[in-house]
């Protein structure tokens, strides 16, 4: 939008003050989900296999996990390209 004209240059400041919270969960997200799904425990293994197979019987579960996994529940409503 600044390279064509549609906004001013001072949307370019806002740019680290929405990303830096979704990168960080996103790193957090990824860092969980890689230490649930590789762990050597198998006490941990059988417990997450359970629960992964009774929560994933629910669309809404499975709709919240594909979101994470493919980051398309990232949403900057407070973002100034939503003002106006």
């Amino acid at each position: 939008l600044v390279a064509r004209g549609g906004a001013g240059e001072r949307l370019l400041d806002t740019y680290t003050q929405e990303r830096r919270p979704v990168a960080r969960q996103v790193l957090a997200d990824s860092g969980r989900m890689t230490a649930m799904a590789v762990t050597k425990n198998p006490i941990l293994q059988d417990v997450r296999n359970i629960l992964l197979r009774h929560a994933l019987a629910f669309e809404a579960v499975r709709g919240a996990v594909a979101g994470r996994l493919s980051e398309t529940f990232i949403g900057y409503p407070g973002s100034p390209l939503n003002r106006g």
